[in-house]
């Protein structure tokens, strides 16, 4: 079932960074967006002042490429993710630990554990998480 899902993303057309921004403001917003709301998230979360007609034309590509559809409402449209963040999330994730650690989790644990600072709560958060995937 995760094959299916992920094998579907896979096969659609990559995200530039920008549309990938607009993509991840859609999906934290769990709702659909305006063009307007999607230029307030980018410019709060990430520092991006794209004018509107740009993000307009992030939203025509992203439609094209399939992540998202959109709707009129009132005097503008909505756009609605048809990809699903967990989906992305997972599928970057896997071509990740494909191209840079050789498919071994154990090669990309080693790398995260030796540049990434973490409180003793997220080490034993992390050691709650491997006792569960041995069960």
């Amino acid at each position: 079932m995760v094959e299916n899902r992920l094998t579907k993303v896979k096969n659609m057309k990559r995200l530039s960074d920008c549309e990938l921004l607009v993509m991840k403001c859609i999906w934290d917003a769990d709702k659909d967006l305006s063009v307007l709301e999607i230029k307030d998230a980018l410019k709060e979360k990430y520092g991006r002042d794209y004018e509107r007609t740009t993000i307009c034309t992030f939203g025509t590509r992203l439609k094209e490429k399939g992540f998202v559809e959109t709707y009129r409402k009132g005097h503008g449209f909505r756009y609605h993710p048809l990809v699903s963040k967990v989906d992305m999330r997972d599928m970057q994730m896997e071509e990740t630990l494909e191209f840079w650690y050789d498919n071994s989790p154990v090669k990309f644990m080693e790398a995260f554990c030796s540049n990434i600072k973490m409180t003793a709560d997220e080490i034993r958060e992390i050691k709650n998480l491997i006792q569960k995937a041995e069960q």
